[in-house]
């Protein structure tokens, strides 16, 4: 049954949920030290968007505004189809909240919260009708909110930085009634506040409140959460369980001595690098036949739990800084962390994917070779880099010198135990678990799964990152980094020594060069825990010695079959029949075997599957392998463009009615090119003319 907001009496409903108390030892203004309504709600708007005659000198003039929203409050559904009705629900749970604090003698007016799925859109439409100010918005950057909060009383959460997934994707993992597809649901029609809405449309509106608040019961639930306890963020779990597995004396103070000084931080920070994500220049742009594909299992948890990390604090060197020195550190087993100069850098021959990176180059002369943003040679080439990275460094490269600018070290030692336990758990249980068919099981599976890696993303996070200021619809970006004493304070406020999270990307990419190295010039394509080569390799070898080590250090996990599944290991992950690559995230391929399966994964292009054909969409508008070539357009595949009108204030006229225009985002149909830079072009024909050249002369 859906309700109007008048209809309901708020005191009454929500008196009847009971009140969740603060977090022992919290104030009222800390996280944690507000009294909880133990309600579960959810809150969703649906928009149209409005495409005016564009101006003279315009790239476009659309706007959106909201026709209907839906508030689910436990198992009360409201719609509505004004701001006003909205505003005016949100006062009467507002005095109904004033009045529960007066009866109860709380310290300040307990809160309710509501889930919203991607807030940060609605934020834009509710920023507009209500004023807010800083401290109602808690914002992960411009735009990008976690929650914001009316009359401090009323808290709406992001549930999709919260769970980390599409609201599909959550109500098919949680077991719940899912929501409607989206793909019936004629988004172009326009529809106003007065549009009568058929009953398909107001199920599927208000489909998508009840069952977020049904995914976050049961999330709670099986948690063994409360709204006063859930992580803000889908980080958090993991976060949650380090930090409790290294409270204990005296590791907690070990932690805390580790965590960098804001000189030591810095050279950390130019080190920091993601995964090793490139092509083959040789053969960008072919069709190749016959290519494999092999994953590392488990990457970035296999560094984890059986490599070695700094576990002290690092200290500067400061006097006869040349390469052997730093050598000798590396050799005695430090972490070494310095700034190099490399005078007339050149690769060798036969490298396939290089390994310096222009963008964390801090200064260099004259670069003469850029493949696809790899560093070929160049005259002078600065850049920091860890003793793993220096190490691939000195295989790829010719260098006539190298000066070291300034070095510091730390001694390496293995995670916490307590630590990796922690991220062993979550392993297990993926590893167990998969392939399950259970309801409860298969959250747990998908739960462990995101959880496993997830621990990655909590030690990398730049613990000095900026903030965001928000005042009347303006934001400013506060960049702590300038400030000495708020970086200070910002790193000592880290979770977890930022060097761990610089090092398991380091470790990640070292390890993924043992497969590059092996594959030669069959290799093709990698990304952070895969490669793809022509034909086959023999990683056995390499793998013999990592199944070794993961024994050794108890990273074995066991399937239902009782199987053994060590980390770090490289599989097979089988074969495509016809493969293409024009660079990095950009790909495609076909596997026969599944009746000609085209498969595209480029960075921009959506990977949404028509239910119809069990294709992407992105598949049907290539249509075959030949099209994925430079000046490919997707139109129907590409996403969408967002267009913020932060200033609208006008009234619409209908001969329907009249609708007023606030502060708005309007979603706009996208297209994909796909392309290649200029010197990477110039890169590839380079490439062809001289095989042409040398075939001729064969």
């Amino acid at each position: 049954m859906i309700q109007s907001w008048a209809e309901i009496n708020w005191y009454e409903v929500i008196r009847a949920r009971g009140i969740i108390p603060p977090l022992p030892k919290r104030k009222p203004d800390m996280p944690g030290g507000r009294y909880i309504i133990d309600a579960v709600t959810a809150f969703d708007i649906e928009t149209t968007r409005l495409d005016l005659p564009i101006p003279d000198g315009a790239m476009q003039n659309s706007h959106s505004f909201m026709y209907v929203w839906q508030f689910q409050y436990e198992d009360i559904t409201v719609m509505g189809r004004t701001w006003d009705d909205f505003l005016m629900m949100t006062e009467c749970i507002r005095s109904a909240l004033e009045q529960i604090k007066a009866d109860d003698n709380l310290p300040t007016v307990p809160r309710l919260v509501s889930f919203i799925h991607n807030a940060s859109y609605e934020w834009q439409f509710i920023q507009g009708i209500y004023h807010f100010n800083n401290e109602d918005v808690f914002l992960r950057e411009n735009r990008k909110v976690i929650y914001f909060r009316m009359y401090d009383c009323i808290e709406f959460r992001c549930s999709y930085i919260q769970t980390n997934q599409s609201l599909a994707e959550l109500t098919k993992n949680m077991g719940v009634e899912q929501k409607l597809s989206g793909d019936e649901y004629d988004y172009n029609k326009i529809r106003y506040p007065w549009t009568e809405l058929s009953d398909y449309e107001t199920e599927y509106c208000v489909r998508d409140v009840r069952s977020l608040v049904a995914c976050m019961k049961k999330r709670m639930e099986k948690d063994g959460d409360n709204l006063q306890t859930i992580p803000l963020t889908s980080t958090g779990y993991p976060r949650r369980d380090c930090k409790k597995a290294i409270s204990g004396k005296p590791l907690c103070y070990q932690v805390r001595d580790m965590k960098p000084q804001l000189e030591v931080y810095r050279m950390l920070r130019k080190a920091f690098r993601g995964g090793n994500t490139h092509a083959n220049r040789k053969y960008v742009g072919q069709i190749l036949k016959d290519v494999s594909s092999y994953d590392m299992a488990s990457c970035y948890p296999a560094q984890q739990l059986t490599k070695k990390f700094p576990m002290k604090p690092y200290k500067f060197l400061n006097d006869n800084l040349d390469l052997n020195r730093v050598l000798k550190f590396v050799g005695l087993g430090y972490s070494v962390v310095a700034t190099y100069v490399f005078l007339d850098l050149k690769i060798k021959d036969g490298v396939t994917i290089p390994y310096l990176s222009l963008a964390k180059t801090e200064s260099s002369g004259f670069l003469g070779g850029i493949d696809n943003g790899r560093i070929l040679y160049a005259r002078t080439c600065e850049t920091t880099l860890t003793e793993l990275d220096l190490d691939i460094v000195i295989r790829q490269y010719h260098f006539d010198k190298v000066l070291v600018k300034s070095a510091m070290v730390a001694q390496k030692d293995y995670l916490p135990e307590e630590y990796r336990k922690v991220i062993m758990k979550y392993y297990d249980r993926k590893t167990y678990l998969k392939g399950a068919t259970d309801d409860d099981e298969v959250y747990q599976y998908n739960k462990n799964k995101a959880l496993v890696n997830a621990v990655f993303g909590c030690s990398c996070q730049d613990p000095i990152h900026s903030e965001v200021l928000y005042d009347d619809g303006n934001y400013t970006n506060v960049n702590l980094y300038d400030d000495p004493v708020k970086a200070k304070e910002a790193l000592q406020k880290a979770h977890f020594p930022y060097q761990w999270g610089v090092y398991v990307a380091a470790l990640g990419r070292h390890a993924l060069q043992d497969a590059i190295d092996a594959a030669g010039d069959k290799m093709v394509y990698c990304d952070t825990d895969s490669v793809k080569v022509i034909g086959d390799i023999d990683l056995s070898e390499i793998n013999k010695k990592r199944r070794k080590i993961a024994e050794r250090m108890g990273a074995v996990a066991k399937d239902r079959k009782g199987k053994n599944h060590p980390v770090g290991v490289f599989e097979d992950e089988g074969k495509y029949d016809r493969f293409i690559t024009l660079g990095a995230k950009r790909y495609a391929y076909e596997k026969q075997e599944k009746h000609g399966y085209l498969h595209i994964t480029v960075s921009g292009v959506s990977k949404k599957v028509n239910p119809k054909t069990d294709t992407t969409y992105a598949a049907e508008e290539l249509e075959k392998l030949e099209n994925f070539q430079e000046g490919f357009i997707w139109r129907q595949s590409a996403g969408t463009l967002s267009v913020y009108n932060d200033k609208d204030d006008f009234i619409h006229h209908t001969p329907e009615g009249d609708v007023h225009i606030t502060p708005n985002v309007a979603i706009l149909p996208n297209t994909y090119e796909l392309g290649l830079s200029k010197d990477y072009k110039k890169l590839i024909t380079d490439i062809i003319l001289y095989g042409d050249f040398v075939d001729r002369r064969e």
